[in-house]
């Protein structure tokens, strides 16, 4: 498990390799290159000489939702996450990236879009709260980034998405055989099978009642599909589960 903290991690960060409980808190010595940690180093920490640290960042966005930024055009809440450093020769030959591979998970049912480059963290930036999103950095291991890249592979357009006409007008409603669903299988679900997080935590059951109109046909259809699916991946959920997991310290 790799651990990171919001709040000054230099400062506080516990260990971010050993796993144990309870954690191991090593006298933190700014210095330290986590990329490169010596074998001193890690017997100083107890750590062993073959132990992989976390070192491979991740950078997660969850753009805010109605309740928190009503100017907002990111429904329903929406997230996504890409690796770091992407650019680096050496992050693309550790993982095996090549030209034209993702290095995201940003599901929309067209399939798995790019992130804006102005969500992603600069060198040194750890976490950055913006009126509309926030991003946080974690690190993976090595097996685990490349678990994220092939998640990322698997990131598809929706296949015979829902379509209804009204006013002369044809809408399209991403619930469909395959690839991304609404419901089913959404961004964030892709983003907590990604970062190795149980999606089924994240679910949640909705009760919305039907209403006449086009708001009607799309909650009607919503609520059939959420009644025998469970629920949905909700992203707020599924960011606060992402940051347990990754022991960010949100306080």
């Amino acid at each position: 498990m790799a651990y990171i903290q919001k709040n000054n991690p230099l400062k506080s960060s516990p260990c971010r390799n050993c796993g144990t409980s309870p954690l191991h808190q090593p006298k933190v010595n700014e210095d330290i290159d986590w990329d490169n940690l010596t074998d001193a180093q890690k017997k100083a920490m107890n750590l062993q000489p073959e132990v992989e640290v976390a070192r491979y960042g991740v950078d997660v966005t969850r753009y805010k939702n109605f309740l928190e930024n009503r100017k907002t055009t990111m429904l329903p809440g929406h997230i996504q996450a890409s690796i770091a450093n992407t650019e680096s020769k050496k992050v693309r030959g550790d993982l095996g990236i090549k030209k034209g591979d993702p290095t995201q998970v940003n599901a929309w049912y067209t399939g798995n879009e790019p992130v804006y480059r102005s969500t992603k963290l600069k060198e040194g930036e750890r976490y950055k709260d913006e009126p509309a999103y926030e991003t946080q950095r974690v690190y993976l291991k090595k097996d685990q980034a490349k678990q994220f890249l092939d998640i990322a592979k698997t990131i598809k357009p929706t296949k015979d998405p829902r379509t209804f006409e009204r006013d002369g007008k044809t809408y399209t409603i991403p619930l469909g055989d395959e690839g991304y669903d609404f419901i089913r299988n959404n961004c964030a679900k892709g983003v907590c099978e990604a970062l190795g997080v149980n999606p089924d935590k994240a679910r949640r059951k909705s009760k919305v009642k039907y209403v006449g109109g086009v708001g009607g046909i799309i909650l009607d259809t919503l609520i059939n599909k959420v009644m025998t699916d469970g629920g949905i991946t909700e992203p707020k959920k599924a960011w606060d589960i992402i940051m347990k997991k990754f022991n960010v310290d949100e306080t």
